[in-house]
């Protein structure tokens, strides 16, 4: 065993307890060590307290003696010893997302930054992890981008250090695995869980995808050893993804997944949905991996870091997710404004744009965007979706001036592919100096202010219509204008969730008619003018009324039953459209990339 490193060992103690075994053996460098457990994990900007999860930890020496071990505080314990020594402890994995670490009969997933203790001051040494077969899962494989001389087998895999060794997730169990290749680097696509997928599309079109990203950046992939991994937990409805180096964690509804027999001509919106989830997470492996904020270089796991630049690295991603998917030629120019007048819906929907700057956004993200309450649709805006929003405004006047967001993204890679982190305020700068412009007004109303940045000149010029209409419903996103209502009809102005009495108050938005009459988030109604309605039946119910009367409206809060009179008013212009003026300059924006 070589004395500078980290040997790890992981197996399943208990499905049914969800519980993980794990141990670690080293030799200490100085008399006292301390060791310690990330409290976040790169890419969710919460404090998540892993630790938490830790039960019945053990040291051992060399001689099989027990060491006493002293917890400092949530995520730090400490011992002393000389000799080389065993830590041994169990994982409560029972978090069924991208985040941390799950374990049941059917499958085992973990991010190392969930289970992988670490001793301060040797977080340089080279990482050895040994994942144990359990013989009750004897079909079971092991799916991660880490280094090993066995893909997808029980056995040994390794680290040049405890950074990369925490950023390359597992997912254990009876799992599909399909691959293809750009030039020449593997990508392999794990779905884990029950699916009726048609894999070979689905590689194809991923294939696509991939194909164009690598171009875009007219670089070699960024990946250690020439291969990358999409992971993907199939549930039944369950959403999100995480960018790792080398690979992604997905979560997402099986039916969101092309299945066999359907026309592959055909992108429906349910599969752009994971495309663009895809998409998105492996735009990441340039901007966020690569290209970093300063203030994640490196990152420090134990507590929060600070930043105002999330705008760009997220919303910049999530700018691109669809157009990539369109330059790889699965969707047109048309479908890509549709899904991106949808996302503009989701920030013009957000009456928190009002009350908080995207630069705040990002710097308290941490303990606003992540801890979202019920009137966080009042109070915060998304530096994902609004972050899109800018992107966009940003690439329409670079072309304006002879230049793009794509020559902004090509010369952050060319500066920080390096990983040594954008500084606050760089990006502005060198959008600037692409431009030629002064643009600091710009990005003073963009990052710093409350007011919306007019499209409708910039869209003008690239061939698009840009409006704002009515609908009668929050389910209803917009997209080209024919996609609204056409008519005025009354609008509740709030978000519905089903419940066994009729329909739950998830938020309510500030002078809509929920508002005016005086419902809250949780309350639950149960009729309208005296008739029962459920989520489901309620927008049209109300729609069945005129403007300008009241309605009775009964619901419980707290069992509570009482009688409120909800006016009949429309929504506030804020369900975007955008419709074609000129398809050759929409194509060139959205097809070529500059």
């Amino acid at each position: 065993m070589s004395v500078e490193s980290l040997h790890y060992q992981i197996k399943v103690k208990d499905t049914h307890a969800h519980l993980f075994e794990v141990s670690l053996t080293f030799t200490p460098i100085s008399d006292t060590t301390v060791l310690s457990l990330p409290s976040w994990i790169p890419g969710s900007y919460l404090i998540r307290d892993f630790a938490k999860n830790i039960i019945q930890i053990q040291i051992t020496d060399s001689n099989q003696s027990a060491v006493p071990l002293i917890q400092l505080d949530k995520n730090h314990w400490q011992f002393e010893s000389t000799q080389t020594v065993t830590v041994c402890y169990q994982v409560y994995a029972f978090d069924l997302s991208v985040r941390s670490a799950y374990l049941d009969q059917n499958q085992g997933f973990f991010n190392g930054t969930s289970v992988f203790l670490c001793p301060q001051g040797l977080e340089h040494y080279c990482c050895e992890l040994n994942v144990i077969e359990n013989p009750h899962t004897p079909t079971w494989k092991v799916a991660t981008s880490l280094k090993t001389e066995h893909l997808y087998q029980f056995g040994l895999y390794q680290a040049q250090n405890y950074d990369e060794f925490i950023d390359h997730p597992f997912i254990l169990g009876d799992f599909d695995l399909h691959s293809f290749y750009v030039g020449d680097v593997q990508h392999d696509v794990v779905l884990m869980g029950k699916h009726y997928c048609d894999m070979a599309r689905l590689c194809d079109d991923l294939q696509a995808i991939c194909q164009t990203q690598i171009g875009f950046f007219n670089d070699d992939a960024p990946f250690t050893n020439k291969r990358y991994v999409f992971m993907t937990l199939v549930t039944q409805s369950g959403y999100g993804g995480l960018e790792h180096r080398d690979s992604t964690v997905l979560m997402c509804p099986r039916n969101d997944l092309p299945r066999i027999g359907e026309d592959k001509q055909t992108i429906s919106d349910e599969y752009l949905n994971y495309l663009t989830l895809c998409s998105h997470e492996y735009f990441h492996n340039w901007n966020v991996k690569r290209i970093k904020p300063k203030a994640f270089a490196p990152y420090q796991l134990d507590k929060e870091s600070y930043t105002t630049q999330l705008w760009a690295f997220e919303g910049f991603t999530s700018y691109y997710e669809a157009l990539m998917v369109a330059r790889a030629g699965l969707i047109d120019s048309q479908r890509f404004i549709k899904y991106l007048a949808q996302t503009l819906t989701r920030v013009f929907r957000t009456q928190g744009r009002f009350s908080q700057s995207l630069s705040d956004s990002s710097f308290n993200a941490w303990t606003k965007f992540y801890q979202q309450d019920a009137n966080a649709n009042n109070a915060i805006v998304s530096y994902y979706t609004k972050g899109a929003y800018i992107a966009l405004a940003l690439d329409l006047i670079l072309r304006e001036n002879q230049s793009s967001l794509d020559a902004l993204m090509q010369l952050l890679w060319d500066k920080y592919k390096d990983g040594s982190g954008v500084p606050e305020g760089e990006i502005e700068l060198l959008a600037g100096q692409l431009a030629g412009i002064d643009l600091t007004n710009f990005f003073d109303q963009a990052l710093n202010g409350t007011q919306d940045i007019d499209l409708f000149p910039l869209l003008a010029q690239m061939g698009v219509k840009f409006g704002l209409g009515n609908v009668s419903s929050l389910s209803k996103l917009g997209g080209h204008k024919a996609n609204l209502d056409g008519n005025e009809k009354a609008f509740i102005g709030a978000r519905l969730a089903p419940h066994p009495w009729g329909a739950k108050v998830v938020f309510v938005e500030n002078n809509g008619a929920a508002y005016k009459a005086g419902l809250a988030s949780g309350d639950i109604i149960i009729a309208l003018d005296n008739l029962k309605v459920s989520d489901k039946t309620i927008e049209k119910e109300l729609s069945k009324f005129p403007l300008g009367t009241k309605v009775s409206i009964h619901a419980f809060r707290d069992s509570e039953l009482f009688e409120m009179q909800l006016p009949t008013i429309t929504s506030t212009n804020h369900t975007v459209w955008l419709d074609v003026l000129n398809q050759d300059l929409l194509d060139k924006w959205v097809l070529t990339s500059n």
